[in-house]
């Protein structure tokens, strides 16, 4: 009898036995849409790519507060997020919020985005954390004015993207939040949000979105970092209406081929903080020089304003604390205020090494910086 007990005791123990966040979207509310080509054909556009990075992501709040304070930033045709980024893309894409980000990145502690599971929720839940907290604050931020806002910029054609990971199948989903919010379904402010949500969980340490389909089909949404740490698509440029388009990319991280600050001490939990922030800035380092290749091939300019190899990065990207986000701030907006700070696309590829070795009949003896002498 204590047995038969048993399971059903540490499941309620646990709190629940999935996802406490779950959204139905229908297929037409989750397609993407192309931004369309303004009736001036001389008029410069613009698309602004707002990366992953955690705790990092307060340089980028500072960096779109500085750049607003400036006066020069422009109106964006294209807004695309993923993970903090995502939660900056609604801000930057109607051009508002300073007072806003500068209080969410200089004051937030993680027990304000984050609450911690019961001990026995990850044996039988989806992860450590649930982002309850986090939920409360957007629906107080994102209410009906500000998705009036975006559905409004939505019909004229301009365009705000946000990237999931699909846990399920694997896969990368990209959706067009401007379509959520102009659909005019009674629960756009809860679909809008999730999606947000579901773009910042960090797998197996936030518990991912379900989100369901209207043919009953279910699959669970994390971190859009996770494939990707930028949402980019060639056809996000519109190349084919012949106007001159800059891409600008926010990074927040360090873009650098090799990391700009020591290790901790050589123990387990600071060498896997190491062992994944430097996994998290390689990649993005990868995927900005990749985006900044395939922008210059369809025409477009490049600009790009990432955290400067002087300033530290978060020790922990997912430990949100004050102190250091308070620091990454400061920059992103010292330099978002100063337009000789964002870097050219000559800048980005002068600032990749040379192959680690060439091509020859013999591996190279030695793996270094400077590309093997040919035999």
């Amino acid at each position: 009898m204590a047995r038969g007990l048993l399971l059903p005791l540490l499941l309620l123990l646990a709190g629940c036995v999935g996802p406490r966040i779950h959204v139905v979207l229908d297929p037409p509310a989750a397609e993407s849409t192309l931004p369309a080509c303004p009736i001036d054909r001389d008029a410069q556009r613009n698309v602004l790519l707002l990366s992953g990075g955690g705790a990092d992501g307060a340089f980028g709040g500072g960096a779109l507060s500085g750049w607003g304070a400036s006066g020069t930033r422009p109106e964006f045709d294209v807004v695309t997020g993923v993970s903090t980024g995502a939660l900056q893309a609604t801000f930057a894409f109607l051009g508002s919020g300073e007072d806003l980000l500068r209080h969410v990145y200089t004051r937030t502690h993680s027990h304000d985005v984050l609450k911690r599971n019961n001990v026995l929720a990850p044996l039988f839940g989806a992860g450590l954390y649930r982002l309850t907290p986090l939920q409360q604050l957007l629906e107080t931020l994102i209410d009906d004015a500000v998705l009036d806002e975006v559905a409004d910029a939505h019909r004229k054609g301009r365009r705000l993207y946000v990237a999931t990971t699909d846990l399920t199948y694997g896969r990368s989903v990209q959706w067009d939040l401007g379509a959520i919010a102009a659909s005019g379904h009674p629960d756009r402010q809860a679909r809008y949000i999730a999606i947000l949500l579901a773009s910042s969980a960090a797998p197996g340490l936030i518990e991912p979105v379900l989100v369901q389909r209207d043919d009953g089909r279910a699959t669970f949404h994390a971190d859009g970092a996770t494939k990707a740490p930028l949402l980019f698509e060639r056809s996000m440029l519109r190349d084919d209406c012949g106007q001159p388009t800059t891409v600008w990319i926010i990074a927040n991280g360090h873009v650098s081929a090799e990391a700009v600050t020591e290790s901790e001490r050589a123990r387990t939990l600071p060498l896997m903080r190491r062992g994944v922030t430097q996994m998290v800035r390689h990649f993005l380092y990868a995927t900005v020089t990749t985006v900044a290749y395939r922008s210059r091939e369809a025409g477009a300019d490049v600009r790009l304003l990432a955290i400067p190899d002087s300033t530290p990065e978060a020790l922990d990207p997912f430990a949100f604390v004050p102190e250091e986000m308070r620091a990454l701030y400061a920059t992103g907006f010292q330099l978002g205020a100063d337009p000789a700070a964002w870097r050219r696309f000559e800048d980005i590829i002068e600032a990749t090494p040379a192959p680690p070795y060439r091509a020859t009949n013999r591996p190279c003896p030695q793996i270094t910086r400077e590309a093997c002498a040919s035999p």
